[in-house]
């Protein structure tokens, strides 16, 4: 809370202590309202907390396309390699280096991931919705 010195000084009187007493809590009540009132500046209002949704949303939405295309591609690679056509030309650029199954079997388990998230990020955007 809060501290009126170190103890080395301490009032003898009653009167003295009654004051202290209630420096102190006059000490705690300010300090409450001051905290009291930097929340309400940083709470944002109910645009701001919409746009922050939808702009989590898509960030995920994102990161679940990021991840199903360099699964995609890494499948298509792999399968060329498999199938002994090591070089395609038109996605020469996309993937260069050499594929295996676990690199696959990676991208997979990250791709179900990053969907896992989109999902639960929807479930919670739609139950907040609905409690509006």
């Amino acid at each position: 809370m809060t501290t009126v010195g170190f103890g080395d000084v301490a009032p003898s009187s009653t009167f003295g202590r009654i004051i202290v007493m209630f420096a102190a809590l006059w000490g705690t009540f300010l300090i409450s309202i001051l905290i009291l009132s930097v929340g309400n500046i940083f709470k944002l209002s109910k645009n701001e907390q919409q746009a922050h949704s939808h702009l989590l949303q898509t960030r995920k939405a994102a990161n679940s396309i990021t991840a199903f295309m360099k699964y995609l591609l890494a499948k298509k690679r792999y399968n060329l390699d498999k199938l002994g056509n090591g070089k395609n030309d038109d996605n020469e650029g996309m993937i260069e280096a050499r594929v295996d199954a676990a690199d696959i079997a990676m991208y997979k388990k990250d791709m179900i991931r990053a969907l896992a998230e989109f999902k639960t990020i929807n479930r919670e955007l739609r139950t907040a919705d609905a409690d509006d």
